[in-house]
């Protein structure tokens, strides 16, 4: 049970957890609450030291796709760390027997997922094919991708001189001309009492998105969600936002601070209030308020984006790995994923090369209602 596993879980995260808010005990006791029988424990022996390693269990949707169409989807039983796999300490014979161990349970789950950096021991681990030796079957959707952070400095005036003088003006543009649509607010949730606040304003503007459409992300099953955001905002972790024009929400960020790493989780804006750059403007007015009150050491934005690019100012690469078991289900989801995902990659390379591809996208959003 938790209660039974709380003691060595704190002093893991004590020692090993650092700054990573997945696998705090707290964290992950909230996770469980909202989806009861999702946590799992591995408790090994490293030198004089007992780690727990907490894992999290859930069906997960990975899509047959073309593009941004999702034609079909399966549902594997997946296994994750709870947390930053960083987490776990360096050790290949620790590896060996933490995977070996998921592997007598392997009936409870069909997949599992990490997100490594590629310089550390463990991507270097599965490199050398440790993870086929135990029966795991590696698959790797795609290249390594750079996890941009911003690393603050001293002041805004400090983080902002990385930009040019140019780019700095169009970024106060901004700002003003959409301050002519109405007076600009930039509201801050960290209370508990805020949460369902939070959750309507910003609700309202994921609906809108064709994230939220399309692709099923944004703010989503918004009471499952609650729970979580006010056991963040009781531990001072939450630090979430809302931007206005003229008293209507136009853009929305949810993030968590947690022991000086704000963890950017999702973000959204109105499509009407596209053109006007709701969302580059909310960028820039989160971090200058960042800067003037409580600013974390850094700033995670995750992957891929090239907005997360331009506002950072460090990155590293991450590569994206599923372990599939043995079973035909697994063989299914692996096979089935990976052939949609390279029919994808051909029609969005040849729709780019004969520049259809914002006609194909304008299409299979309208088609949607987006």
């Amino acid at each position: 049970g938790f209660g039974e596993q709380l003691a060595a879980w704190q002093a893991s995260q004590a020692l090993y957890g650092r700054d990573s808010l997945g696998s705090d005990p707290d964290w992950c006791r909230g996770i469980e609450a909202v989806y009861p029988g999702s946590l799992r424990w591995v408790r090994l022996g490293h030198g004089v030291e007992t780690v727990l390693v907490p894992w999290l269990l859930r069906r997960r949707e990975m899509d047959c796709r073309l593009g941004e169409w999702a034609w079909w989807r399966f549902h594997p039983r997946l296994v994750q760390p709870a947390g930053d796999v960083q987490s776990i300490p360096a050790d290949p014979d620790l590896y060996a027997t933490l995977f070996s161990v998921l592997q007598t349970q392997g009936d409870t789950w069909d997949v599992m997922h990490l997100d490594i950096p590629t310089a550390s021991p463990l991507w270097k681990w599965l490199q050398a094919g440790q993870a086929e030796k135990l029966g795991l079957h590696v698959y790797r959707p795609g290249p390594p991708t750079p996890r941009f952070l911003l690393e603050f400095p001293a002041s805004f005036t400090a983080y902002a001189a990385k930009f040019t003088a140019k780019t700095r003006k169009n970024r106060e543009r901004e700002v003003r001309h959409l301050e002519q649509h109405g007076r600009l607010e930039l509201r801050c949730y960290r209370a508990m009492q805020e949460v369902d606040a939070f959750l309507d304003e910003a609700g309202a503007v994921s609906q809108q998105t064709y994230q939220h459409k399309l692709l099923k992300t944004g703010l989503r099953e918004a009471a499952r969600l609650r729970p979580r955001l006010q056991l963040a905002a009781a531990k001072g972790w939450l630090r979430s936002y809302v931007l206005s024009c003229g008293g209507e929400a136009c853009a929305y960020m949810l993030g968590y601070q947690y022991r000086g790493r704000y963890y950017y989780t999702t973000i959204g804006y109105h499509p009407r209030w596209a053109p006007l750059s709701a969302g580059t403007v909310l960028h820039w007015l989160v971090l200058q308020d960042m800067f003037a009150h409580e600013p974390p050491r850094i700033f995670d934005f995750g992957t891929c984006k090239t907005q997360k690019r331009y506002f950072s100012n460090c990155e590293y690469k991450e590569v994206s790995v599923y372990l599939f078991r043995r079973g035909i289900y697994p063989w299914l989801v692996r096979t089935g994923h990976g052939s949609s995902l390279r029919a994808s990659r051909s029609v969005v390379h040849w729709l780019a090369r004969h520049n259809l591809k914002p006609a194909a996208q304008r299409w299979v959003r309208r088609f949607r209602g987006c």
